[in-house]
Parts: C-alpha cells; structure tokens; sequence
C-alpha cells in the first residue's frame, strides 16, 4: 500500500509526467522502482519511509521521501521530508 501511496504522491507532487509514465512504461522505454524502508499503521493513518525512483529517455527522478497517509483516501497525505537521491 505504501509503495501505490508513493507514486501517488511523485504524480501529484508532478516529479514526473504522469502521462508520459503511462506511455513508456508498457513499451520498456521507461522504469519506475519504489522501495519502502520503513513503515508502520497507526489507526487509518500509515507513516512510512522510501525511495522512488523514474527513468524515462527524458527524464530521471530519484527522491527520498518520509511521509503519511490515511487509508482510503490518495489526496490525504503529508510529506515531512523528501531529499533527491544522493549518488
């Protein structure tokens, strides 16, 4: 649930083009990789830690992300920290 929240959030925040993902990403022109570090539920609200990550042949995003979210919901969330990937 954290890693669909993840992307949600990367779509909304607009880190990348939501439409050229939908394009590239069937056809292999494209990657998206998300890996959640941590993660835990209190009540309807999850708090989790993370790392997305998009390439595309225009476009490369890798950001670092603590955040919330409420169960049900893809507009209830808060990011408290995100960072670009440090190579």
């Amino acid at each position: 649930m954290s890693e669909r929240m993840l992307t949600q959030i990367a779509i909304k925040e607009q880190w990348f083009d939501a439409l050229e993902g939908l394009r590239s990403l069937p056809n292999g022109s494209a990657s998206l990789s998300h890996e959640i570090e941590s993660a835990f539920k209190d009540s309807d609200t999850a708090y989790a830690k993370g790392k997305i990550i998009y390439m595309s042949e225009t476009t490369e995003v890798c950001k670092v992300v603590d955040f919330k979210f409420r169960y049900g919901s893809l507009n209830d969330y808060e990011i408290f920290s995100q960072s670009n990937c440090v190579h």
